[in-house]
């Protein structure tokens, strides 16, 4: 067995399997550590132990890679990872399977808070799943996150999808990723410097001149525009456009036509609005508030990231909104958390579809706001796996 050396960090580690115990170089050379030994049921390398490969690698190649900043950073390492799992810490509290995990130390003699940390698989997305705000792992502790894809915290409400039919309340940590048992490479980030860069301005508050209030485009004559019209390339050029609030009824900014008749009104109206990010990778996820009666869909470049008071599934331009919105929802923005991966470099577009419950519905209003969470990498403890022939 080889002792954990915490003084190898800033070094690249290789560990490979080998039917022998063997060390070939030391720590205080300067050189990169690489050790082999007889088996994979347990083996440390910085402080870090990796438990239970045998079960899906052999050999395996663990690239370590550590670079060191903040105080908070320093102290949490990424401890165990286990993917393609089959029998180790079944998840029997939440969705009760074998899901892939990692596990996470600190390794301070206080406890650590883990807001602005994240975990991803992709090193071209490295903010993929956020660790919740206010997440902390007490002095010396450790903790577990599942790596299922359910991306969930503790205290969310799922219904339970077999019997005894009943929703349940989850107890652990689900990143919204699974490991792949081929190879890939694991990463814990530390972001610094989070605010919100302004992208698409709604008309409340009004925004600070020189910044404006956002310009649609819309078109509102009723037509059945299929799904061609939520792509990027979709040319819009001949819609009307105008500044939001959009709607009718309600004295919005700019009104919008529902068709002649006041009892049979246009149920559905599309929007889009062009905006440019330069360097899309430069953040990890994006703030929307929506204002919307009765429905809609928010498409980002073709790909649908929010749906409120809508149906599941395929909608088209006949597709009634779930329920009439009135009283204070008619005026209150919803805040949504998105991820920043959909965005591209240069031009992109917000596509929008409002639906209304009904044809003879007295108001429709739309406004939204769109802002960039811009993050500085603190940070980055990666951890690369893959197999190779023997």
């Amino acid at each position: 067995m080889l002792k954990p050396f915490a003084q190898a960090r800033g070094l690249s580690v290789t560990v490979v399997e080998q039917p022998t115990v063997a060390i070939n170089a030391g720590l205080s050379s300067g050189l990169p550590f690489i050790a082999t030994c007889d088996g994979f049921e347990s083996f440390y390398s910085d402080g870090i132990v990796f438990r239970g490969l045998a079960d899906f690698m052999r050999p395996l190649i663990v690239l370590l890679l550590i670079q060191l900043s903040t105080p908070a950073f320093a102290n949490i390492v990424l401890n165990e990872i286990m993917a393609s799992n089959t029998r180790a810490f079944p998840d029997i509290v939440d969705f009760e399977d074998y899901p892939d995990w990692i596990e996470l130390k600190n390794t301070a003699n206080m406890a650590t808070n883990l807001s602005g940390f994240f975990l991803s698989d992709n090193p071209a997305n490295p903010f993929k799943w956020e660790i919740p705000a206010g997440t902390s792992i007490p002095a010396n502790g450790f903790l577990l996150i599942m790596a299922d894809g359910h991306d969930a915290a503790p205290g969310q409400i799922f219904p339970r999808g077999y019997w005894p039919w009943k929703n349940f309340v989850t107890e652990r940590y689900h990143a919204n990723f699974s490991l792949a048992a081929e190879g890939e490479s694991v990463s814990l980030i530390q972001g610094t410097g989070l605010g919100s860069v302004a992208l698409v301005n709604a008309s409340t508050p009004l925004p600070t001149p020189p910044a404006t209030v956002a310009v649609w485009k819309y078109k509102d004559d009723g037509t059945d525009l299929s799904t061609q019209w939520r792509a990027g390339n979709y040319d819009d050029s001949a819609w009307a456009s105008g500044p939001s609030e959009l709607g009718y009824g309600d004295s919005p900014a700019t009104v919008v036509s529902y068709g002649p008749s006041s009892g049979n009104k246009y149920i559905t109206t599309y929007f889009r609005h062009h905006f440019t990010v330069a360097n899309p990778a430069a953040y990890h996820g994006l703030a929307l508030k929506l204002l919307v009666d009765d429905g809609c869909v928010v498409y980002l470049n073709g790909v649908e990231v929010v749906r409120r008071n809508l149906p599941g599934g395929e909608v088209n331009y006949k597709t009634l909104a779930s329920a009439a919105i009135g009283g204070a929802d008619e005026s209150t923005f919803f805040s949504y958390s998105l991820s920043a991966s959909d965005l591209v470099a240069g031009d992109n577009v917000l596509a929008v579809e409002v639906h209304q419950s009904g044809g003879n519905s007295s108001d429709l209003s739309f406004d939204l706001g769109l802002g960039l969470l811009p993050c500085r990498l603190h940070g980055d403890r990666q951890r690369r796996f893959q197999p190779t022939d023997r």
